[in-house]
């Protein structure tokens, strides 16, 4: 039977050129391994360092977005309520408060609502006729409005989703409001003009900035409000 060589006795046979020559081809390769881990982890790093830097940009790009065109919404319903012009129209007969809102609601489309309450808080006109008659007076958007300009965020419809939602399978309808106190010829306050803006236009914006993008690196925007509640995300996130 054929005796087996340990290590050691294998050793004893190399020359000592032969056992330096294999110590210095195993260095070689343990060398090799850790400079191809220390690569790896370095490349992993710097992937992981460049992927956040682009979330960010991302973030940062679509919340500046969305504050940008807040802005411009609020600006449109601000220089709506102040033009001379129509100081002498929120008293006039509600037909033609609401004929002058339809046509307002047919430039602006992202409006799902606009319409003028009293002081008192009665819908004196609006589009479509929609909450006509109707006490607002207990919403936000109205006793901020009534102080001075308002925005409020976003938020669940409250009175106008069974009257906007087409069928109960439909999402229910989101609002960002826009308010302003508005004033007759002689300055005196007479009411609030309230602007619903319908909450899709965000949707939209996130996937303009979503196509600006690499669409290799698959990134989703979430839009949470200020409890955590997902207002802009997977429909199955909670």
């Amino acid at each position: 039977m054929p005796k087996r060589l340990s290590l050691v006795g294998l050793a004893d046979r190399l020359t000592l050129r032969q056992q330096t020559a294999a110590m210095a081809g195993l260095l070689c390769i343990v060398v090799v391994a850790v400079s191809a881990a220390g690569a790896a982890w370095l490349a992993r790093r710097d992937a992981v360092r460049e992927a956040n830097l682009e979330i960010v940009a991302l973030a940062r790009t679509m919340s500046d977005r969305l504050d940008q065109n807040m802005f411009e919404r609020y600006r449109e319903i601000k220089n709506l309520a102040e033009m001379e012009p129509l100081r002498g129209l929120w008293q006039d007969n509600p037909a033609r408060v609401r004929a002058v809102l339809m046509q307002l609601q047919a430039g602006l489309s992202d409006y799902a609502w606009l319409g003028l309450a009293e002081p008192s808080g009665n819908v004196r006109a609006a589009t479509r006729g929609m909450l006509e008659g109707v006490s607002v007076a207990q919403r936000p958007w109205f006793i901020s409005g009534l102080a001075g300009p308002a925005v409020e965020d976003v938020h669940d419809a409250k009175l106008l989703d069974s009257l906007l939602r087409k069928s109960p399978d439909e999402a229910p309808f989101r609002f960002v409001d826009v308010a302003m106190p508005v004033f007759d010829p002689t300055g005196a306050k007479v009411g609030v003009l309230g602007a619903h803006l319908s909450w899709n236009w965000a949707g939209t914006l996130r996937d303009n900035v979503l196509r600006n993008h690499d669409p290799a690196l698959a990134f989703e925007l979430w839009v949470l409000g200020r409890d955590g509640t997902v207002l802009l995300g997977p429909k199955d996130a909670k």
